[in-house]
């Protein structure tokens, strides 16, 4: 993956395990460290934050959502040009060719200022 690709990597380090051990008056030693990791607690961790990370990356999106720039494409169908908003976009792809906008733009199909999109 390239590093323009990535959107977000967190670390957890020991004085972030050790932190919790204190809040729960767990002793703070090497030991209890590796225990933790041993029992798979990065394990469950990590696959916790991939699955709640979902729900809280939609939210995200969400509060906001009027702030992303929403460009307008023109498509041809049958040889008629159209500019279409990014909502009706999707709705085209999702009615008349059966697929997500995601798909549309995967299939190959490409858009540029100067050029219809095909």
């Amino acid at each position: 993956m390239k590093q323009d690709e990535l959107f977000l990597t967190v670390n957890w380090c020991k004085e972030d395990i050790f932190e919790i051990f204190e809040k729960k008056g767990i002793p703070l030693s090497q030991t209890n460290f590796l225990k933790l990791k041993e029992l798979g607690g990065a394990k469950t961790l990590l696959e916790r934050t991939v699955e709640d990370g979902w729900e809280v990356l939609d939210i995200i999106v969400d509060l906001y959502k009027d702030e992303f720039i929403y460009d307008f494409v023109i498509i041809e169908h049958k040889s008629i040009p159209y500019v279409l908003s990014y909502d009706v976009l999707n709705d085209y792809c999702e009615k008349e060719l059966g697929c997500d906008i995601g798909e549309f733009f995967f299939r190959g199909n490409t858009w540029d200022n100067r050029e219809r999109l095909i």
